[in-house]
């Protein structure tokens, strides 16, 4: 309803987590008055926990961060989502963002509704050819994001693939952008 649409195409679970509840708050940027405060911060949940994401992780604290909802399953998930397929209010149910043991789970306690698509960062440097197989044999679609590199989450470490040498020698060659030949 909020959306002002009678389905959407693709409903994706974009973490395979659950985190705690932010609701939605008066917002003047929205003509309706819906949507997040302009202080919300989707990966801290900060202004609901009163703690940053990276103060509580548990590799720092050794224990799980306010900011996760506990007992609720990617299984509890899904059959939400399955729930909101069956009413006809997503023509697809997928997910984001999980690895092989994590969507073979999904798929192995909930045979009768499969996700339809699977959306990864895959590129030439992550080319994640165990999900792909995984996601062939199962019938799910692979889309890929973050196909150019990693852009603001990547580590000092890390290689750009965009500043790859090959990559803008080939780009030299053709006169065209990194991103182009990539």
């Amino acid at each position: 309803v909020d959306l002002g649409l009678d389905y959407v195409d693709m409903y994706l679970i974009h973490w395979p987590v659950a985190f705690v509840n932010v609701p939605f708050e008066a917002d003047h940027r929205y003509s309706c008055g819906r949507g997040f405060a302009e202080s919300y911060e989707p990966d801290q949940c900060s202004g609901v926990t009163g703690k940053l994401w990276s103060e509580t992780h548990w590799e720092t604290m050794g224990e799980m961060p306010p900011h996760l909802m506990t007992g609720i399953t990617i299984h509890d998930t899904w059959r939400a989502m399955a729930e909101v397929h069956s009413l006809g209010l997503a023509k697809n149910i997928g997910v984001c963002n999980m690895n092989v043991q994590l969507l073979h789970e999904l798929c192995a306690g909930n045979p009768n509704n499969m996700p339809s698509l699977l959306q990864c960062e895959s590129h030439p440097y992550l080319q994640q050819e165990g999900l792909l197989k995984y996601c062939r044999m199962q019938g799910i679609q692979f889309q890929a994001y973050s196909p150019l590199g990693y852009g603001e989450f990547k580590g000092d470490k890390e290689i750009s693939p965009m500043l790859d040498e090959v990559v803008r020698e080939i780009a030299a060659k053709h006169a065209m952008s990194p991103a182009q030949v990539w």
